[in-house]
């Protein structure tokens, strides 16, 4: 996913008339103060509705809805409409967009105008993509035993496992041992 955001990120610092970042959405409007502020125009990308199916071998395909937020100020009388100018240029360089090569096209499904902050519009327009994504398995003995550490030393002579206290265990050629959480001496 994270390679994927990358991709978004990037075509969306193209658009000429964005001025500051674009960065991942963090309800950042709802929590401006005099230390967090930004150039406008700027905007924010927001996944939401992400939904995995599970193809095999690792492989995932995932569907999601991706919200931009298209955010500018409108300090003065007669600047409002700029705002349905910006977000226009931000859908012309997403439509379509396929952020990589096992990526659909984006398709616009919504658009919403968010007027509940002073001088401030907030733009949303979603789009919805499908992509495929590669989860790496942990090997299942690393994934059992973690972090621990396994404090006895075995020496193993013709198929007979011998402990610290000397103890042997025979196990037939091809036995492969597991230990669970509770097998692991504290």
């Amino acid at each position: 996913m994270d390679e994927f955001l990358q991709l978004v990120l990037a075509r969306l610092d193209q658009v000429p008339d964005l001025r500051d970042t674009t960065r991942i959405w963090n309800n950042q409007l709802r929590r401006l103060n005099e230390e967090q502020q930004f150039l406008y125009p700027v905007c924010f990308i927001e996944p939401t509705n992400v939904r995995y199916v599970d193809l095999s071998g690792g492989n995932q395909e995932v569907t999601l809805t991706l919200t931009v937020h298209v955010v500018n100020e409108s300090p003065f009388q007669g600047t409002e409409l700029d705002i349905y100018t910006l977000k226009n240029q931000v859908n012309r360089y997403l439509y379509q967009f396929t952020a990589s090569g096992n990526c659909t096209p984006f398709i616009r499904t919504s658009e919403l105008l968010d007027l509940d902050h002073d001088n401030l519009y907030d733009y949303q327009i979603s789009y919805t993509t499908l992509f495929r994504e590669y989860v790496e398995p942990l090997d299942e003995q690393v994934a059992r035993l973690g972090a621990y550490q396994i404090g006895f030393d075995l020496d193993v002579e013709d198929q007979v496992i011998r402990s610290g206290d000397n103890r042997g265990y025979v196990f037939p050629v091809g036995t492969v041992m597991t230990m669970d959480e509770g097998d692991i001496p504290a």
